[in-house]
């Protein structure tokens, strides 16, 4: 019986442990992806080609998130390879992308331009058909785009191609859904003041559906195209709500008046535009309109209250016609009891009406009525009331000329006498 731990036995032992070792690499590498997939948890893409198994997988598969990339393959042709590149579809940003490790391939860098990374081995390696190399790099940027491929290529030290280029299988990206936040989960405590600049929000980005802004500061009501100020629950187009006396306030730094109101309609027929202003300028003189202004065809001028600080005038434009009534008042002379130049009156039949002259008994029909507001350029319009309803007729005869001491003017009425009771209403329109 020949030696158990002969030199034969030990020939063919070191050839069954080196088979063994052998397809245990292999088995490794070809399961490399899914060793990945097992350690990391996210599904990798799988693609076939001059080189097989390649795959592409980020830490983050999320719109526009900077991720980290993991680019696996295995070479297909046995060749010296110098450099490997990645060709990324539009929309990633590879500007600032790192390298991070490499695995069964030489040391080495990148460079980046446009949509590809090239890896650059510093002393080209001849690799093996069969080799599972990866790479991974840091710092890209995702695309906004669903469905993307990495496409793959091994370049020996003249640029020939040796393997490639491959296409990876797909592999998606994502966008955040209403699913994915929590509520509450955004605060501004978790966002940095400047954090959210113009540069980082898309363009003709829109807010759908009702929203506040510092509840109730603003709020708009998407279901009825309506924004609040101070409400959350707006009842016009633009609905202010103020607990302090000043609702609104507009001001202007050019020292002269401007448009505060101002909404444009537009008369087709006669292909004119009119202007729908309240408070408003023209030829340096304010002006404030519940109606249309405007100069064009078609256009109807509203009746509006002109207010002209030059000459120190107010005035009233009723159908069309300037100056209809104007006060005419004198700079820093007038006192505020006499911005009226219409005065109404009531005098019941009491003291104080009797005092003042009035003084009905229902036989009497010439009165003096005693006021000091009234002068000889006075028009005075007078009614008087009485409980029985009927209409009596009096006419004013003369203003301030009879002598009491005391401005007055004096009435008569005409078809019968006022009883007890009565009332008289009278207005006094100063003209002067």
């Amino acid at each position: 019986m020949r030696n158990l731990f002969s030199q034969d036995k030990w020939k063919y032992l070191s050839i069954t442990l080196i088979g063994i070792l052998a397809t245990s690499m292999l088995s490794v590498a070809f399961q490399l992806p899914q060793l990945v997939q097992d350690t990391i948890g996210l599904q990798p893409a799988y693609g076939a080609g001059a080189l097989a198994n390649v795959f592409v997988m980020p830490s983050d598969n999320m719109f526009k998130s900077e991720s980290y990339y993991v680019v696996a393959f295995t070479t297909g042709t046995t060749g010296t390879i110098k450099t490997i590149t990645m060709t990324f579809p539009l929309g990633f940003v590879l500007t600032n992308a790192k390298l991070i490790e490499v695995q069964n391939i030489g040391a080495g860098s990148i460079g980046i331009s446009g949509q590809t990374i090239t890896y650059t081995v510093n002393s080209a390696v001849s690799i093996s058909a069969g080799t599972a190399i990866k790479i991974m790099i840091s710092k890209i940027v995702n695309a906004a785009t669903a469905s993307n491929i990495v496409a793959v290529t091994t370049k020996d030290a003249t640029a020939a191609i040796i393997d490639g280029p491959t296409n990876s299988a797909t592999f998606s990206l994502i966008q955040v859904t209403n699913s994915m936040i929590g509520s509450s989960a955004v605060s501004n405590s978790k966002i940095q003041n400047g954090a959210i600049t113009s540069s980082k929000i898309g363009s003709d980005v829109q807010l759908t559906g009702n929203v506040c802004v510092d509840s109730p500061t603003i709020c708009v009501d998407s279901v009825n195209d309506r924004v609040g100020i101070g409400t959350t629950r707006p009842n016009a187009t633009l609905d202010l709500l103020s607990t302090d006396a000043t609702v609104a306030r507009f001001e202007s730094t050019g020292n002269r008046a401007f448009s505060l109101l101002n909404a444009l309609g537009s008369n087709a027929s006669v292909g004119s535009v009119c202007d729908s202003r309240n408070l408003y300028e023209v030829a340096g003189e304010v002006q404030w309109s519940a109606g249309v202004f405007g100069t064009g065809p078609g256009c109807q001028h509203a009746d509006y209250t002109l207010v002209n600080e030059r000459r120190g005038t107010v005035g009233l434009r009723i159908n069309g016609f300037t100056n209809k009534l104007v006060a005419d008042l004198a700079p820093r002379t007038v006192q505020p009891e006499d911005m009226g130049f219409m005065k109404h009156v009531t005098l019941a039949d009491n003291s104080t009406g009797n005092a003042k002259g009035w003084n009905p008994n229902g036989s009497d029909t010439i009165f003096t009525i005693l006021d000091e507001n009234v002068d000889s350029t006075s028009s005075i319009v007078l009614t008087i009331d009485n409980a029985d309803a009927d209409a009596i007729v009096c006419m004013v005869f003369d203003i301030d000329e009879f002598d009491s001491g005391t401005d007055n003017f004096r009435f008569k009425c005409v078809d019968g006498s006022p009883p007890n009771g009565s009332i008289l209403n009278y207005t006094i329109i100063n003209t002067d």
